[in-house]
């Protein structure tokens, strides 16, 4: 059973647990394909302690969870958003072990995010995600492998949908970047 690797109930359980340890259950549970709602109903209790200093992999393993487990969990992704935000504020590092960090920042939770929103068709958060894109990859990003694809499903759901102004990233990420995107789906379309 899932919950088991996350510690037992309650918030005096969320507060022994590492906040890496609730994000690395999730991810767990959504390469097993195991939805164990009682958990999750949990973890989105207890979010508000176990996210508030979380970094940006937690995040991305949160996101990656809802998606593949298909988990209606607005509260939560928006909790997960919230601290995206703060982090990506926070983001004035530039050398070494600071950049690979910076890049999964602004470029794979946001790219993770806008994904899972996508397949789990969360149009409430569209415009908090668009953001995040907006503010984390810079013009000069490169996009590309699995973020180009995730990106790719984010935009094409934000066009299909007709949210926001419909445009979904053309006004966000670069031409270049977004032919990035398309390039990286073709042949593998996993568009809502």
């Amino acid at each position: 059973m899932c919950a088991a690797g996350a510690a037992g109930t309650g918030r005096a359980a969320a507060k022994q647990v590492e906040r890496q340890d609730v994000s690395n259950a999730m991810w767990g549970c959504a390469k097993l394909a195991l939805r164990d709602q009682e958990f999750f109903d949990k973890v989105e209790a207890a979010a508000a302690t176990w996210l508030n200093n979380a970094a940006a992999p937690a995040l991305n393993q949160v996101a990656y969870a809802c998606g593949v487990l298909q988990l209606q969990r607005p509260r939560l992704l928006a909790r997960v958003i919230k601290r995206a935000q703060q982090l990506l504020s926070a983001k004035k590092l530039s050398t070494g072990a600071a950049k690979q960090l910076l890049y999964k920042i602004a470029i794979r939770t946001p790219a993770t995010l806008g994904w899972a929103i996508a397949v789990l068709n969360m149009p409430q958060l569209a415009g908090d995600v668009r953001a995040l894109v907006a503010a984390g990859i810079q013009r000069s990003s490169r996009v590309v492998g699995e973020n180009a694809r995730m990106l790719r499903v984010f935009h094409c759901w934000l066009v299909q949908q007709q949210l926001l102004d419909a445009k979904g990233l053309a006004e966000v990420l670069t031409p270049e970047q977004l032919a990035a995107c398309e390039a990286e789906g073709a042949g593998n379309d996993s568009s809502v």
